[in-house]
């Protein structure tokens, strides 16, 4: 029984009863007799025709005999065949092996026969023609599908290359790597995550794959992304702008947790030990995880200097009063070479209600900007309130029908009142509560996350000014700024606000 299963195994069924055996030396050949069009296996026949070439070339260049030479192209025109085939099937690693036989095929002898001399001009035209109709197959197109397929191996995974921001990820389901890439080259910038996907198949897919592209040295710049979900769906490839980490504005996960420092001492008047004491179970949950920093995409405390995460010394006292930013600023930064940031504005949020919005503010920079419902006749209270509690799933959360108060809720220092979701979306935009600010669940779980504990909330009578209207996450922010694990935001207390 086991002879058999081995045996299964090592067949590769066609179609029907046919089958092929993986240890035949014609086995790619073989394929192509029931399916000529078949991508890997024009490929891997294409390189036996070049290993061949090579072969032939080598006696050339031994003896200088010219019937070697006209063997080696003929080979090497006989693989190109091939390449091309498998190249149109979507198998990109040939598109390699054609220009180097494009190269080889094009290169110049010294030495030319009387035939070599009458048959110039002909050979310098097809190239010019050959050359055009490559330039054309090869130039870079935006979305399209491609494949990549690993040498010598029968998987073949299908990839897509888009020119455009990747979807936030929730990366508390993902494996996160990062590579560096020499150049910002699209084919460069491909080739590596391509690479990356390629090892970690390799490796065992065992959780969906991020892979985050980043310009080598300690200039951070981002250039792109490879999102992999599972083995059996084709790789994304995002080619973003390039931004440089020093120019990156804002910073939101450094801004987030100097922010929550800044309100955690400002509540408490001394710095906590560690960085943990920001992240404690309700109502001492002044954030809901520690953030990742946006290069290295880790949270660690004091790791290794340049290995990501933060770097946090908190001083023995207070510095003069009116700059306890400043003080937060030495205490805390980002442990990322090139990218520590400077001074910083802690978040505050803005409510306007001449036009509906809530903006989520650093200095005069929009984070955020959402509409929101408020009270019918503005009765929701104007002036400056903060945030006294952050809670999650209130009365239930968003899993209970009859809860209006939605998945998340920021309570204000006014205990009558909070920020916090609905379960009637359609009212968004109106007025229509009883004083509190509603919003969509999504939008409350992302405002939720970038708010800490005591953040000002100031209520506006006023239309929100022009700026950045409509300022959503940046790509792959909510995976960054993180959500808390288990039930430590929970409370099973009944919240009664005037809805």
């Amino acid at each position: 029984m086991k002879g058999r299963i081995c045996l299964k195994e090592n067949l590769h069924k066609i179609r029907g009863g046919v089958y092929v055996s993986k240890d035949d030396d014609n086995f790619w050949r073989k394929i192509l007799r029931f399916d000529a069009n078949d991508g890997e296996a024009n490929y891997h026949v294409g390189l036996e025709y070049k290993q061949e070439a090579a072969v032939n070339l080598a006696k050339y260049e031994e003896t200088k005999d010219l019937a070697f030479r006209e063997k080696y192209l003929s080979l090497l025109k006989r693989a190109e065949s091939f390449f091309e085939r498998a190249y149109t099937s979507g198998v990109f690693l040939a598109r390699r092996e054609l220009k180097e036989i494009k190269a080889a095929l094009t290169k110049k002898e010294v030495k030319k026969s009387n035939f070599w001399e009458r048959a110039a001009l002909p050979i310098f035209l097809a190239g010019i023609a050959t050359a055009v109709l490559l330039i054309h197959m090869f130039s870079p197109r935006p979305d399209v599908q491609n494949n990549f397929v690993e040498r010598n191996n029968t998987f073949i995974i299908p990839y897509t290359v888009l020119r455009e921001n990747p979807p936030q990820l929730d990366m508390r389901n993902y494996e996160h790597r990062v590579v560096e890439v020499p150049s910002a080259k699209e084919r460069d910038v491909v080739d590596a995550l391509l690479g990356a996907g390629e090892l970690a198949r390799k490796n065992g897919l065992g959780r969906p794959l991020s892979v985050l592209a980043v310009k080598s040295g300690d200039e951070g710049i981002v250039l792109g992304q490879l999102i992999w979900e599972r083995i059996s769906s084709p790789m994304q490839v995002f080619l973003m702008t390039p931004r440089t980490s020093a120019d990156e504005s804002p910073n939101e996960p450094l801004i987030l947790l100097r922010s929550a420092l800044y309100r955690y001492v400002e509540m408490n008047g001394v710095f906590p030990e560690d960085l943990s004491a920001l992240t404690q179970a309700l109502p001492g949950n002044h954030l809901s995880a520690i953030p990742k920093d946006p290069v290295k995409t880790s949270n660690l405390i004091n790791a290794a200097e340049g290995e990501g995460g933060w770097l946090y010394s908190p001083p023995l006292g207070l510095s003069p009063a009116g700059s306890l930013a400043e003080s937060v600023t030495k205490a805390l930064s980002a442990n990322v070479r090139g990218f520590a940031g400077e001074s910083f504005n802690p978040i505050t949020i803005r409510i306007y209600k001449g036009n509906n919005r809530l903006r989520v503010m650093s200095g005069d920079t929009i984070l955020r900007d959402y509409p929101v419902a408020l009270g019918v006749g503005g009765v929701t209270p104007e002036g400056e309130m903060s945030v006294r509690r952050r809670i999650k799933n209130p009365n239930g959360g968003a899993a209970s029908p009859s809860n209006v108060f939605g998945s998340r809720a920021l309570e204000l220092s006014d205990p009558r009142y909070a920020i916090h979701g609905t379960n009637e979306p359609e009212t968004i935009g109106s007025n229509v509560s009883q004083g509190c600010v509603r919003m969509r669940n999504e939008d409350i779980e992302d405002v939720f996350r970038l708010t800490p504990l005591g953040t000002p909330v100031f209520i506006l009578p006023g239309e929100s000014p022009e700026g950045s209207p409509g300022a959503e996450p940046a790509p792959g922010a909510a995976g960054l700024l993180g959500d808390s694990s288990g039930g430590r935001e929970e409370s099973r207390g009944v919240y009664g606000w005037r809805r």
